[in-house]
């Protein structure tokens, strides 16, 4: 019964991740644009050197946007992409706002000793080499964007499966706490980059997944007894 207890409380308590529905976060749906404002620059096609699937969004000098959650905001969650970069110039940039393309949350760029990110000033993330032509794959995780604990860390791997993370930061932009992530923008005001693979996962409060948690060992309990 003690390991009933137990596996309940850990199951209750970790909560499963959601998937956000992004469209064509992959670039594989229709045009490759298709899902996302497209606007400036002269180079939005796909690539015929991909880095992941079939089909990356190529931009230079040009921005993309989609606001992807205008029902909830998003304050736990989960950003990847994949990136290349045509030059390292620390033009390119990527950017987390709020509902409509509104409060900058996180301001990232990529820079050769790795990515930096706004406040105020930049400031290193995480510590990486980082070269032209090369393809690395980049995670951001925010947490509790409604309360004034909220945080973030970066990540970066060049194969998508062990990443060099940096300590967590409260280094936000210029959007107050209560601003959840609802658009993501990649923009490449110069050099040119390859983007592919972007995916959101909301993640569950670890508050409320532990009262659920503390619930379902009461209830265990009293059948007990």
């Amino acid at each position: 019964m003690n390991n009933l207890i137990l596996m309940t409380v850990l199951g209750l308590s970790s909560g499963a991740n959601a998937a956000i529905s992004l469209v064509n976060g992959d670039f594989e749906d229709g045009t490759v644009t298709t899902g996302w404002d497209a606007f400036g620059g002269t180079g939005n096609a796909e690539t015929t050197d991909p880095i992941l699937g079939s089909q990356s969004v190529v931009s230079t000098n040009s921005t993309f946007a989609q606001d992807f959650s205008d029902a909830n905001d998003v304050f736990n969650f989960q950003l990847d992409f994949a990136v290349r970069l045509t030059s390292v110039n620390s033009t390119q940039r990527i950017r987390l706002r709020g509902d409509n393309n509104s409060g900058d949350l996180i301001t990232m760029r990529l820079s050769s000793g790795g990515i930096d990110t706004f406040s105020g000033a930049w400031g290193q993330r995480v510590a990486e080499s980082i070269t032209a032509g090369t393809d690395y794959f980049v995670r951001i995780t925010g947490t509790d964007l409604d309360s004034g604990d909220r945080a973030y860390t970066v990540g970066i791997s060049t194969d998508g499966v062990t990443y060099n993370t940096g300590a967590e930061t409260t280094a936000f932009h210029s959007a107050g706490v209560g601003t959840g992530f609802e658009t993501i923008v990649l923009d490449s005001s110069s050099g040119g980059a390859v983007w592919d693979g972007v995916s959101v996962t909301a993640v569950p409060e670890p508050s409320g997944a532990a009262l659920i948690g503390l619930a379902g060992l009461g209830f265990i309990l009293r059948r007990r007894r």
